[in-house]
């Protein structure tokens, strides 16, 4: 069984399949009652800001320089477009006193 120490895991390069580079291990979230990580936080460089919390079974693998997860963890911007709610505009209410 291949292992890494957090100290090595912290700040690795976190990137798609298909090679988008997303940021940086910044973090990760452990169960307590399992001793299982729960989330890989990821922050995106200095300059795009942002961050991915990223399940472990979003990870495709973890090599010695790198962390790769599966392609459907950032999806397309077509795909973002579609999930975001649509807005609705508030009506107007007339308050009334008996």
């Amino acid at each position: 069984m291949a292992r890494i120490t957090f100290k090595n895991l912290k700040k690795l390069p976190v990137e798609t399949q298909s090679g988008k580079q997303l940021g940086q291990v910044d973090d990760i979230v452990i169960d307590v009652g399992s001793h299982a990580v729960q989330q890989y936080h990821v922050k995106k460089s200095l300059l795009s800001g942002g961050e991915y919390l990223i399940a472990p079974d979003q990870v495709d693998r973890i090599e010695e320089k790198k962390v790769v997860v599966f392609d459907s963890v950032v999806g397309s911007k077509e795909e973002k477009e579609e999930r975001r709610p649509p807005t609705v505009a508030p009506e107007g209410v007339a308050m009334m006193e008996d």
